[in-house]
């Protein structure tokens, strides 16, 4: 009964998609499993179904133990505060949580506890710099280290450390940014990570190396083309992490391996104008057979329209124990 309920709700899925000039394949279906007893469940997910919708959280951590640990839940209820860190770690993702909220949540704790505590709302809706997996975040984090990297990496990791600093009582804000900006232009920031590094036994020699592009891969690459002229208008940051997981940056489940080499460089981003055939990413991995249905499923979550997108904002507001402003 239930493969054959999934296959019509497939069907009108489908058609539904074509009707929006969509590709059905960028729809991810989710079947809303509430009151739903394990064993219709587990029909559904021999029938294919891997994502699963709770409102509660307590039915997820009742559930997740008694389904296959490829499941992928989703938390599409109103989370209450008081249930944020019993969710964290199980759910893949939180539908319905204010933001703004929970970091208000999380200050007051802190100050509840004698801390001085802020948090930065960030744009998450568009991959932040241009790599992403292991060893590739780690070169990028170094080029930033070094004064270089993406311009919006380097600014928002600027503003953290400026905030700390500033929660700190080292200066005004402006003055904590400065000081920040400085140690990247002296390389002072860098010594400090080389100095934690060799603190914690690791090979000084080898940061040298990666960061200079010296360090011998065994991975192939996959150049993945811009489908037809036009500017990106979305870069769905879910579907883009789902990709480096289907190269083995990531676990789908959490017996399996990781490839540290494996990932993705973004060589276009938000915004950006491209022509047909020109190359937007390239995809690393240590098997070159997971690159078609990797390469596919990027596509599907990088948008390309005829107008130019409105710029987006790196930071959007500040919260601190004197309220939230948005900047």
């Amino acid at each position: 009964m239930v493969r054959e309920n999934l296959r019509e709700v497939q069907e009108k899925l489908t058609a539904a998609a074509l009707r929006a000039g969509r590709k059905p394949e960028d729809v991810l279906l989710i079947a809303v499993s509430k009151t739903k007893p394990i064993e219709l469940m587990m029909e559904a997910y021999e029938a294919g179904i891997r994502d699963f919708g709770e409102n509660k959280v307590q039915e997820i951590l009742r559930k997740a133990p008694l389904m296959p640990p490829d499941v992928r839940w989703h938390m599409i209820g109103h989370l209450q505060k008081n249930k944020v860190r019993q969710i964290i770690g199980t759910a893949c993702l939180i539908h319905s949580v204010d933001t703004v909220e929970l970091a208000e949540k999380m200050v007051a704790i802190g100050t509840r506890a004698g801390r001085t505590c802020t948090a930065l709302i960030t744009d998450m809706d568009v991959p932040l710099g241009c790599a992403i997996g292991n060893a590739l975040e780690v070169q990028e984090a170094l080029e930033v280290l070094h004064g270089g990297g993406p311009e919006d990496l380097r600014e928002v990791s600027l503003r953290l450390a400026a905030e700390m600093l500033h929660t700190a009582h080292k200066g005004s804000s402006d003055a904590c940014y400065s000081m920040a900006q400085k140690t990247l232009e002296d390389g002072s920031a860098y010594r400090v990570f080389e100095n934690m590094v060799a603190a914690q036994g690791g090979d000084i020699s080898f940061l040298s190396r990666l960061a200079a592009g010296d360090v011998q891969e065994k991975t192939a690459s996959c150049e993945v083309k811009a489908e037809k002229d036009g500017y990106i208008t979305e870069m769905d940051t879910d579907g883009i992490g789902m990709c480096s997981v289907m190269l083995r940056a990531g676990r789908a489940a959490k017996e399996d391996a990781i490839d540290y080499s494996a990932g993705i460089l973004l060589r276009r981003k938000y915004g950006d104008f491209v022509r047909a055939g020109e190359t937007i990413a390239t995809l690393k991995a240590e098997d070159s057979e997971l690159f078609a249905a990797a390469e596919e499923r990027f596509l599907h979550a990088c948008h390309i329209g005829p107008e130019r997108p409105e710029k987006r904002r790196l930071i959007y507001g500040r919260v601190s124990a004197d309220g939230v402003e948005m900047l």
